[in-house]
């Protein structure tokens, strides 16, 4: 809901509507600048069997007009890569931003860690 801009967002997967419970589902939206506001919904533990499909978002004005727009969304499991760096995948991201955690399991930390891009 962002009445104060005159409108609310409604965010739904498979046609059905999502709530913000505050953890696993998050909707934020940022200032209003040049026009211009952004609407983000971030899906905290994504799972291919969960949560793989179509994801819209549609705003709905105050004096009638709508605008939506959807996207598919794939999510793909992490492939662990062995303490010698033998396994490595591929992760394709068709349009949108990609948002990569790296997690380590273990006794110590590593020294650093470093991102490629091919």
């Amino acid at each position: 809901n962002n009445a104060e801009y005159g409108g609310d967002i409604t965010w739904s997967y498979k046609g059905s509507s999502l709530s913000d419970d505050g953890s696993s589902i998050m909707m934020e939206s940022s200032a209003f600048t040049d026009n211009t506001i952004t609407y983000t919904l971030t899906i905290a533990d994504a799972t291919p069997e969960s949560n793989n499909g179509e994801y819209e978002c549609k705003v709905d004005f105050n004096d009638g007009d709508s605008i939506e727009s959807s996207t598919t969304v794939v999510v793909r499991r992490a492939t662990v890569i062995d303490t010698d760096g033998s396994t490595l995948s591929n992760i394709v991201v068709d349009s949108g931003e990609l948002e990569a955690k790296c997690q380590f399991l273990g006794t110590s930390a590593p020294g650093s860690v470093t991102w490629y891009k091919y």
